[in-house]
């Protein structure tokens, strides 16, 4: 099974398991510009996995989550590093300047691996991303 097939069928669950959560997805996939050339890794362009936004319904929103729309992003391998964390940081900064998408409250990472202690210290430091 080829990597981005992989990718992709990762993804899909995961936006199976929010939608089960009481999520609703907002957007998949998108592409933005970034906003800050010169101080962003990725100075050209961001990509979201998936935009969502928790509506009270059966289920309470999980509470190591963001309130309000939050930014998914999937990953197929170990994140070990906080770069991913600061990557998913940088994306929201990106998306909220973009203003395209309303105002971003967080993020969530999710690992198909495992999440390592440097990126859990950094998205604890952040405040605003969860690893799960």
């Amino acid at each position: 099974m080829s990597a981005g097939f992989r990718g992709f069928e990762f993804e899909r669950l995961v936006l199976d398991l929010f939608s089960g959560l009481g999520y609703e997805v907002l957007e998949t996939n998108k592409e933005i510009p970034c906003a800050f050339t010169g101080k962003h890794r990725k100075e050209n362009l961001h990509e979201f996995d998936l935009l969502v936004e928790h509506r009270m319904g059966k289920f309470i929103r999980p509470p190591l989550s963001p309130k309000g729309r939050t930014l998914v992003e999937c990953k197929t391998w170990p994140m070990m590093k906080s770069v991913f964390v600061d990557d998913l940081a940088e994306l929201i900064e990106c998306v909220n300047t973009y203003g395209k998408y309303g105002k971003i409250d967080g993020g969530v990472l999710i690992s198909g691996k495992a999440v390592g202690d440097e990126a859990l210290d950094r998205a604890k430091e952040l405040g605003l991303i969860y690893c799960w």
